[in-house]
């Protein structure tokens, strides 16, 4: 009886002395996704787009979106020219005679920004959708009463798919040229005009993810100088 006891006593310490002379590490619960996920700066990148606008520690360059917006310094060559419309001695002697006693006012101009949304497919090229519009009022009076007999409504829509080549692609500049398609709509009372032209342009950009912007663009429908606020993700 003893003996198979103490057999049982030292088969306990040697295996004592094993567990302690080979402890088990550690094991560390890691998820294997995010760990995948993490690049090289270790921020784990937004995997959504609501993910990337909201998440301010995306780097500049690891930026996929562009999204801007700017103020026209000049409008478009297809816009309505202001003028006396009425006062023309055509028609009927009655026509005529009614027209002698109205009178055009002036053009109240109301111009959209200018914005611009682009993607990136490379750090050299982008491309993108740039978009406007202005719209024009006008009323025709009586010169007795000064009552609005008609009133003269214009709208013009420009649609211009982009394609930018950045010459610097850098932290807090850009330096890139432009080229796309202006397609120009205008709605005017009697009739729907439509016009496309190539363009040509340049500009550059100064900031990191929020950053400052000026261009300059020409087509045979459309052309601007503009500055503007622009924001990256």
């Amino acid at each position: 009886m003893k003996r198979p006891l103490l057999l049982a006593l030292l088969l306990l310490a040697a295996t004592g002395l094993c567990a302690q002379s080979n402890p088990k590490r550690p094991v560390m619960d890691l998820d294997k996704q995010t760990y995948l996920d993490l690049d090289a700066s270790g921020i784990e990148p937004a995997d959504t787009f609501w993910g990337r606008i909201v998440d301010f520690r995306l780097p500049n360059l690891e930026c996929k979106y562009d999204i801007s917006i700017c103020h026209l310094g000049l409008t478009m060559g297809n816009g309505v020219t202001g003028g006396d419309y009425n006062n023309r001695l055509s028609g009927s002697p009655a026509t005529a005679y009614k027209e002698a006693h109205t009178t055009r006012g002036p053009n109240i101009n109301t111009l959209l920004p200018y914005v611009t949304f682009t993607v990136k497919h490379s750090p050299r090229i982008e491309w993108g959708l740039s978009t406007t519009a202005s719209f024009t009022r006008s009323n025709t009076y009586n010169i007795i009463t000064r009552e609005v007999v008609k009133t003269h409504k214009d709208s013009d829509f420009l649609f211009s798919p982009t394609v930018r080549w950045n010459m610097v692609y850098a932290k807090y500049i850009r330096l890139y040229l432009m080229t796309g398609m202006d397609f120009a709509v205008t709605k005017r009372p009697t009739s729907i005009d439509a016009e496309a032209s190539p363009f040509v342009g340049c500009g550059a950009t100064l900031g990191a993810r929020v950053y400052l912007l000026s261009e300059c663009r020409a087509s045979g429908v459309f052309y601007c100088g503009n500055f503007g606020i622009g924001y990256r993700f």
